[in-house]
């Protein structure tokens, strides 16, 4: 499960994906998950935490430990939970509007199907309660002033999504650049 954590994580800092601000989980069968450790300092990648309740060893996770656990007690066919922070993606959410983004290949059109996005400003109980309910809906949602989280059943989906999110980001954004920056 470690290795699993640890090739993930590579993989994402080689897509530029991966930033001192993401996190990337995977629930184990026993009631715990390993996310990946606030610190990236240390020899180990992840820490291994209840999500059922809270023990001194969260402070060691990542900093939002807290919605890992939460999602991972609400939604049971949540079996990898991954926050980026992809500058493209991010930077589209930012400058389009609606809850559709404009993706031109067929890839990312096919994984925005799952895509929410969600426009929160602060995040307050309402809005905490709206993000929960969107996630149960939708494998992936997109905040665009904070990141990107993503619901898979393996790293290796998690990765793909993200990575396929990103990369058409990165065409739609250079479209609307060279048709004039019109925003939808």
């Amino acid at each position: 499960m470690e290795q699993d954590l640890e090739k993930a994580v590579q993989k994402l800092e080689q897509l530029g994906l991966f930033s001192f601000q993401s996190s990337l989980s995977i629930r184990c069968s026993d009631g715990t998950m390993l996310i990946t450790r606030r610190e990236r300092c240390s020899s180990k990648i992840g820490v291994r935490v209840s999500y059922w309740k809270r023990e001194l060893k969260w402070e060691e996770g990542s900093w939002d430990l807290e919605i890992h656990a939460r999602i991972y007690r609400q939604i049971p066919r949540a079996k990898v939970i991954a926050f980026l922070t992809p500058p493209n993606l991010m930077s589209l959410g930012l400058v389009t509007r609606g809850d559709q983004l404009p993706f031109r290949d067929r890839w990312s059109q096919q994984v925005a199907r799952e895509l929410a996005i969600l426009r929160i400003h602060q995040w307050e109980k309402q809005q905490q309660k709206l993000f929960y309910r969107q996630l149960e809906e939708w494998n992936s949602i997109l905040i665009p002033s904070l990141g990107l989280y993503i619901l898979g059943r393996s790293y290796e989906e998690a990765v793909q999504k993200g990575a396929t999110l990103e990369q058409g980001a990165k065409i739609a954004l250079r479209a609307l650049l060279f048709s004039g920056g019109s925003r939808q």
